[in-house]
């Protein structure tokens, strides 16, 4: 199992916010259980609990926060448990990503990635440095734009009514690599999360406006890429910037995530 992408795309799961319109800071928590575990995955039993948290505005930038966590049991015997955690701030006119990315398996550091990356202009390459793990200049392609500027462009097409976008993305997680990224957007429809468990607040933010089920499929774009996805995410885009019924396929195997809590934290007056 690849222990990197445990967790790198999920910073592509946020900033679900149109230009213009207000992206709602929250902060959501999810339990995680396996919705699928292939015989070959050498698992036998997974686990985990996911949260993030977003705030910001396309005037100040975005910064988001996530922590997942999961316990594998492996058939042959024995455990592990990952813990991954990132922080990025993206400037509101997608020209700046600041990434920190960090992962401890069972108690022990095991890899921490630092990047930032500065565009003068949209459609021009991305200059910046790695410091960790080894300190060095990297460029981006000109095509690539980063994460929360790509989720502003789907949210924007799900109100246009168009079903497909391709992008060229670049998220920082894990170091040069840029990922080509198909989604596929289901027409419009009523959130249809559970929120019996949710506090009153968190209810009526998931029960208002429009809605679209996404799936998002990560190809790498290196020599050695093959044709099938690095990984899979499927959800459901509220256009107040909240994801529901989420799903997350490694390939091997894919994680469900239930949505057990939600706090809405306070918004930015330049909205």
């Amino acid at each position: 199992m690849n222990r990197l992408l445990v967790s790198s795309l999920l910073l592509g799961l946020v900033g679900n916010a149109a230009q213009g319109a207000a992206l709602l800071p929250h902060r959501a928590y999810y339990d995680l259980s396996p919705a699928r575990v292939d015989q070959g995955s050498g698992i036998s039993a997974i686990r985990g609990k996911l949260a993030f948290e977003i705030q910001g505005s396309t005037c100040e930038g975005f910064t988001i926060n996530h922590r997942m966590a999961t316990r594998v049991t492996f058939i042959e015997g024995g455990t592990q448990v990952t813990d991954s955690q990132a922080s990025n701030y993206e400037s509101g006119d997608g020209l700046q990503l600041d990434v920190t990315h960090k992962q401890v398996v069972d108690g022990n550091p095991f890899s921490e990635t630092r990047v930032k990356v500065t565009k003068l202009a949209i459609g021009e390459k991305g200059v910046g440095e790695i410091t960790k793990p080894k300190l060095r200049s990297i460029e981006t392609e000109a095509a690539a734009m980063f994460p929360t500027q790509h989720q502003l462009i789907l949210l924007e097409k799900a109100k246009a009514g168009e079903n497909r976008d391709v992008s060229l993305v670049y998220d920082g997680t894990e170091e040069e690599k840029h990922f080509k990224v198909v989604s596929f957007i289901g027409p419009e429809r009523k959130p249809s999360a559970d929120t019996t468990a949710l506090t009153a607040d968190a209810r009526s933010v998931l029960s208002t406006g429009k809605a679209w089920a996404v799936t998002t499929s990560y190809y790498k774009t290196d020599d050695n890429a093959d044709d099938a996805p690095a990984y899979q995410a499927s959800f459901v885009m509220l256009e107040n910037g909240v994801t529901t019924d989420l799903v997350l396929d490694y390939g091997s195997y894919a994680l469900s995530g239930k949505l057990t809590k939600l706090d809405v934290l306070k918004q930015s007056d330049c909205n």
